[in-house]
């Protein structure tokens, strides 16, 4: 049973009292009557009751029609889960469709390739979902295996930044920095970073943050 807590009781009091101080003023200063006064101070200390015993009330009547309150949030959990688990799936088969696809032969003239924004687009917006095991395994893959894509553009764009850190192992992390700090000594310091890198640091951001592939 989901009960009220301290905190909620509280603002539902601190709402009441504001509710009875507005209904004070608009009487002393006579925009309602004595009569209507009454009533509003009823039908707030009514809502309050209502709110704070929701969690225990079974069922309301309005004008003889019974709803059932405790079955309709029930019925409402239920497809919001079936929801959410259909989001899941769809998004599961949509990264590992996506990880898996390879470019088209336009795609590959044009030197154009923005499934790694897809990729990065599908993260900010499913972070909700971000604790089902197979969405995590589902973007863990998909970094790892855009951050190789990632360091052929570079290492095609830009052999001369490969010169540091060929044959040797680094953590993501480690080898986002290096790649960076030689671009910016061997090239430029002051122009933006051109978008393989800085695909690249946004793909190490989600291993730091969702851990290697179980």
């Amino acid at each position: 049973m989901n009960k009220i807590t301290l905190t909620q009781k509280a603002l539902i009091v601190i709402a009441v009292l504001v509710a009875y101080w507005v209904c004070f003023l608009l009487l002393k200063h006579s925009y309602i009557t004595s009569s209507a006064f009454v009533t509003l101070i009823v039908a707030a200390t009514v809502v309050s009751l209502t709110l704070a015993f929701a969690p225990y009330i079974q069922e309301v009547s309005i004008a003889g029609n019974i709803i059932k309150l405790r079955e309709a949030k029930a019925e409402a959990d239920k497809a919001l889960e079936g929801l959410k688990h259909a989001r899941v799936s769809m998004l599961v088969a949509t990264l590992s469709s996506l990880r898996r696809s390879e470019l088209r032969i336009e795609e590959q003239l044009k030197q154009e390739d923005d499934r790694i924004g897809q990729f990065l687009s599908l993260f900010d917006t499913n972070q909700d979902l971000l604790k089902s095991n197979s969405v995590a395994y589902e973007f863990r893959a998909g970094a790892n295996e855009f951050m190789k894509v990632c360091l052929d553009k570079i290492y095609e764009n830009f052999p001369m930044v490969f010169e540091e850190v060929a044959g040797l192992q680094f953590t993501p992390a480690i080898l986002e920095e290096r790649l960076i700090s030689k671009y910016q000594h061997a090239i430029s310091s002051s122009r933006e970073l051109p978008l393989p890198f800085v695909e690249y640091r946004k793909l190490s951001g989600i291993i730091d943050r969702l851990g290697t592939i179980k």
